[in-house]
């Protein structure tokens, strides 16, 4: 949960009186003393994502110049300065936020004799994650009275807004001839021996030009991969030790977002794309092993020795995937069709979700950075090779 206090000067505050005031003396600001909530900005912000539940804000109010007794004032939710918002900031559409969703605590405070700001009162927000994603909520918290002090109007009410937002902003390129592995030295006994798994990943291709571009896995063990011999470039292939498994509903674009998820279950392997069953076939393995332990050095196979666990790259450079990745996930369980479909699986998922025990984002803050974390607690983080390319995106599109 996530805590804020808002901090703001008085001469802020004068230059950004608020719209729906435009009509009062700014001259006013200056010489009288006047209660104000202090406050950056009289909207804040905060996004509806299935990964967080809650937030909390602290409201604390203000006035120019100290006095000589303490100044009560009591902040509450004011319904009806929804139209007020709208109006002002062109947000027909916008909904009051459902008192099931906050709670304002000790609503009454006061500013100490002497002092120019009030002990703050704390607006706590939850289960805004069961919020829809596609509606814009409001909340118009205000003064709602204050003694022995004048409020200023322009400054009376703050707005706070939910809305559905990009939950993927940040992606990694991996063209020329960039891809990870992880050594598998933080806990690798949880990739092996999975009788059941699922792969996943967000996918966008550059370019589909080579016989044979690798997405993730083991050559010669389970692989999944874009052609082959006889295969078209754009058409995924899942390429075990025991046979590959293809067909032509598993073509892609280029330059489009694709979810990819292939689930294997003692044999049985289905590939999804976008959340829609593709393919649905046998292999004759009975579990899957993926945590080959190997040292960071290892930079390729040169198509000779130990196989390995690589994102983007397989046998040797010719192979590599010329696109952007994100969301890259190994679970120890099969995942169902409406596991895959829920809300905002495709985008984010929780690191502490039954059977993902490896979950790499791809979304590294620092991006000189040579490793992606491993956002599970096994801790198998991976190492770079080459240079990684960082795109930024906004994922799901909030304009589609």
């Amino acid at each position: 949960m996530k805590q804020y206090i808002f901090l703001f000067a008085l001469t802020a505050f004068v230059a950004t009186a608020f719209v729906g005031c435009k009509n009062e003396d700014p001259s006013e600001h200056h010489f009288d003393n006047k209660l104000y909530i202090s406050a950056a900005a009289f909207t804040d912000e905060m996004l509806i994502k299935n990964t967080e539940s809650g937030y909390s804000r602290n409201i604390i109010v203000g006035i120019p110049s100290p006095v000589v007794g303490d100044v009560k004032a009591e902040i509450g939710v004011a319904p009806e300065l929804l139209d007020q918002y709208r109006m002002a900031y062109y947000d027909t559409d916008a909904e009051l936020l459902g008192e099931e969703f906050y709670q304002i605590e000790n609503s009454q405070t006061h500013i100490p004799a002497g002092s120019v700001t009030s002990i703050p009162v704390t607006v706590k927000f939850h289960d805004t994650n069961l919020l829809d994603r596609e509606k814009r909520y409001v909340l118009p918290v205000t003064i709602l009275s204050a003694s022995g002090m004048e409020i200023l109007e322009s400054a009376r009410t703050l707005y706070f807004v939910f809305k559905g937002a990009a939950l993927v902003n940040v992606v990694a390129d991996l063209a020329d001839s960039a891809y990870a592995s992880p050594s598998w030295n933080g806990n690798a006994d949880v990739a092996n021996g999975m009788k059941q798994m699922t792969l996943e990943a967000l996918i966008n291709a550059n370019k589909l030009d080579k016989m044979i571009s690798t997405i993730m896995g083991i050559e010669d063990h389970f692989l999944i991969r874009l052609g082959d011999a006889g295969v078209p470039a754009n058409q995924i292939q899942i390429a075990t030790q025991y046979g590959n498994r293809t067909n032509s509903d598993l073509q892609i674009e280029t330059k489009r977002w694709y979810h990819l998820a292939v689930t294997f279950d003692d044999g049985d392997i289905k590939v999804y794309l976008d959340g829609e069953e593709k393919f649905s076939g046998a292999v004759s393995m009975s579990s899957v092993d993926l945590g080959v332990k190997h040292n960071v050095g290892d930079v390729n196979e040169d198509g000779v020795g130990e196989r390995f666990f690589w994102v983007g790259y397989s046998y040797d450079s010719k192979r590599c995937f010329d696109g952007k990745i994100s969301e890259v996930r190994i679970w120890n369980r099969a995942l169902t069709a409406e596991e895959i479909n829920a809300p905002d699986h495709f985008y984010s998922v929780d690191a502490n979700a039954e059977g993902l025990v490896s979950y790499w984002k791809f979304d590294e803050a620092d991006r000189a950075s040579s490793s992606i974390a491993d956002h599970t607690i096994n801790g198998n983080d991976m190492y770079v090779v080459n240079t990684i390319k960082w795109y930024d995106v906004m994922l799901p599109d909030p304009g589609k």
